[in-house]
C-alpha cells in the first residue's frame, strides 16, 4: 500500500517536499542510532563465538526483513510511503581459492531509488578468509554480480582482484568504536570505512528461526557520506539483522528489520578448489 502526500506551495513544491524528506531522513536516522546506542548501554556485551561463521553461506538460507520505504517520484510532488516485505535468499554457493561466493537473489539495496513495481536483484556475497586475521566480506551488484559468478567458477582462474574495494562491506572481528575501511589503496576515500558505533547482546525474540542461535552479540554499524547515511545492524552467525539507510541523490530511504531467518537443514552443494 502506498501513501501519498502532495505539499503545497507558491513556489517550488517539488523543491520542499525534497527538503522535508531531507530532513525526515537525517531525524529518522539519528533517532534509531541513539536508539541502539541506549540498547547497548543497559547490558554488558556478550563475547562473540570464535567457532560461529561470520554469515551462514549454505544454499537456501534466507532472510526476511519488513520495513518502509520512502521516495519521491520523478515529476511528482509529495513524498511517497510504500510497506514492504524484503526477502534474500542464497541460491548457490562456491568456494575456490579462500574465496566463498554466495549467490543472492534480493537484497536490501533493491528498493533504493524513487520507483515502485520493484524486482528482487542478483547478488553476489563474497568473504575472503585470511591467514593470522578475520575474514573480509564484500557485496557485488548488477552486472559485475554475473561477472564475478562467472569468474569464481573457472578454474584457470586465479581471482586476483576478484572484489573491488568499493564492494567492501565488513571485516572481522568487529570492535565497538573501530572504524571498518576497504583494502588501502590510493584513491579510496575516507568516506568509505564504516564505523561500529555500538555493540551489545542480540534481542532475537522477535525473529522467527533466531532462537536458534544463543549467546549472539549485535553491532551496530554506520557510514556517513556527502550523499548517503547507513546504520546497520550484524550479528555474526545470523547476518544482517536492520537496515536504516537514506540516499540523497534520487531522495529514498528504507528502514527494514529482520523478521524471519530460515536455515536449511543441511549444508547445499558447493564446488571446493582449494
Amino acid at each position: 500500500m502506498i501513501d501519498s502526500r502532495a505539499t503545497r506551495t507558491g513556489t517550488d513544491p517539488e523543491a520542499l517536499c525534497r527538503a522535508l524528506l531531507r530532513v525526515f531522513l537525517v531525524v529518522a536516522l539519528a533517532i534509531a542510532f541513539f536508539q541502539r546506542m541506549a540498547g547497548a548501554q543497559t547490558a554488558e556485551p556478550v563475547p562473540v563465538d570464535p567457532v560461529r561463521p561470520p554469515v551462514p553461506l549454505e544454499v537456501g538460507t534466507a532472510w526476511t526483513y519488513v520495513g518502509h520505504v520512502w521516495w519521491i517520484p520523478r515529476h511528482r510532488v509529495g513524498i511517497y510511503r510504500e510497506h514492504v516485505t524484503w526477502t534474500s535468499e542464497i541460491t548457490a554457493v562456491k568456494r575456490r581459492r579462500g574465496w566463498t561466493a554466495a549467490m543472492l537473489e534480493g537484497h536490501p539495496y533493491d528498493l533504493l531509488g524513487s520507483h515502485a513495481g520493484r524486482e528482487r536483484g542478483t547478488y553476489v556475497l563474497l568473504l575472503r578468509g585470511r591467514k593470522n586475521a578475520g575474514p573480509r566480506i564484500f557485496l557485488v551488484g548488477g552486472q559485475r554480480a554475473w561477472d564475478v559468478w562467472r569468474r569464481i567458477q573457472d578454474r584457470e582462474d586465479t581471482l586476483d582482484g576478484l572484489a573491488l574495494p568499493e564492494e567492501f562491506v565488513l571485516e572481522l572481528p568487529l570492535r565497538g568504536g573501530r572504524p571498518i575501511c576497504p583494502p588501502t589503496t590510493p584513491d579510496v576515500p575516507t568516506s568509505s570505512c564504516w564505523s561500529v558505533v555500538n555493540e551489545g547482546p542480540a534481542d532475537l525474540r522477535a525473529v522467527r528461526g533466531g532462537e536458534e542461535i544463543h549467546d549472539a552479540v549485535r553491532y551496530s554499524v554506520s557510514q556517513r557520506t556527502p550523499s548517503q547515511h547507513a546504520i546497520w545492524t550484524f550479528v555474526p552467525g545470523l547476518g544482517f539483522t536492520s537496515f536504516a539507510y537514506g540516499q540523497e541523490g534520487e531522495i529514498s530511504a528504507v528502514e527494514l528489520q529482520l523478521v524471519d531467518y530460515h536455515a536449511p537443514s543441511a549444508i547445499g552443494e558447493t564446488a571446493l578448489d582449494d
